[in-house]
């Protein structure tokens, strides 16, 4: 028998999931608890459309996440940070500042997860690795003197 969830039920499945189960159990654990009903074959239509359209959608964020970081290779990413009078960082280059500025350029925020990087304490240029959706693609940070 396969009923419809209509809430989220433990080590059963989640709300909007059709799920195979015997009919005693499904009748008196599920349906007359309100936690489902019996499935329809419509159902089952509405639940592949849903599915297919979320893989869409997920193929489509893969594809504009892939043609983000292959722009954001070719372009250096320019961070200004104070300095004191001998030319060391007041405060270190970290993950947040590399987030911030390639939401400066493409307007997209990634995950500062996503950023691989060793401490960055001084002025110049530096490579970082970004790991987005299972690729790695290396960044060019230049760090500069803030004329603030």
């Amino acid at each position: 028998m396969k009923i419809f969830l209509l809430k989220d039920v433990p080590r059963v499945g989640s709300k909007g999931d059709i799920v195979d189960v015997t009919q005693a159990y499904g009748m008196n654990a599920f349906v007359s608890k309100g936690l489902a009903r019996l499935a329809t074959p419509n159902d089952e239509k509405v639940k592949l459309e849903k599915e297919k359209l979320r893989n869409e959608q997920k193929a489509k964020e893969k594809d504009s996440s892939i043609s983000l970081m292959q722009r954001l290779q070719k372009q250096v990413l320019r961070i200004a940070k104070k300095v004191d009078s001998k030319g060391h960082l007041y405060s270190k280059v970290d993950e947040d500042d590399i987030v911030q500025a390639i939401y400066e350029i493409e307007k997209v925020s990634i995950s500062p997860k996503s950023i691989i990087m060793a401490k960055i304490t001084s002025l110049g240029d530096f490579e970082v690795e970004a790991n987005v959706n299972s690729n790695k693609y290396k960044l060019k940070i230049n760090v500069v003197k803030d004329l603030d």
